[in-house]
């Protein structure tokens, strides 16, 4: 029963330790997909950005040369029209990139609780398979210190045969009493 107890117990921490592998490998491959989608994002972000930089310092000198015949400055509205489109999607690049790299802290905590809740019940399986183990040296001490079954059918055997010697013995002095009394009271 120990035995199968231990047995159980073992059994219990690998599937709990497989599990918690698993686990770990998707969040692992979920925070690598985060990684590359933030490092995407920023790559893009940095590409906005120097677009954006282009665009300012030539849409600067067109601003200012940039007057048609009609007085307007079609060449530079467009070149702002770029440039806040541009900066609109950089705006939501950059929240797109803290909201993803939030999400990554979030696993990574999560993770790393996991871990120490696997930790700590993997020491709590260690303590009761040990427990287990010494509970288990423990009887087979007691067991070694027992007579064995046959030693105990002889031991029954011996009191057996004392016990007919013992009846036999008394049944003899009954018999004696008896004659030596009835003896005894009839003579002279």
């Amino acid at each position: 029963m120990l035995q199968s107890k231990l047995f159980d117990s073992r059994g219990e921490a690998e599937e709990r330790a497989a599990a918690w592998g698993a686990e770990r490998q998707i969040l692992a491959e979920t925070n690598d997909k985060h990684q590359s989608s933030v490092a995407s994002l920023e790559r893009e972000n940095d590409l906005l950005r120097a677009r954006i930089q282009s665009l300012s310092s030539s849409g600067g000198g067109d601003s200012a040369d940039g007057l048609d015949g009609s007085g307007s400055s079609s060449g530079g509205f467009s070149a702002a029209a770029q440039l806040k489109t541009l900066a609109g999607e950089a705006d939501e690049l950059r929240n797109d990139n803290a909201r993803l790299h939030k999400e990554v802290l979030a696993r990574e905590r999560s993770l790393e609780a996991a871990a120490k809740s696997l930790a700590e019940q993997g020491r709590s399986n260690a303590v009761q398979v040990g427990a287990l183990q010494a509970e288990a040296a423990r009887l087979h001490k007691d067991l070694e210190k027992r007579s064995s079954p046959a030693e105990v059918e002889a031991l029954r055997a011996q009191l057996k045969a004392l016990r007919r010697l013992e009846f036999n013995a008394q049944e003899d002095e009954d018999d004696i009493d008896d004659k030596g009394g009835g003896g005894g009271g009839g003579g002279p």
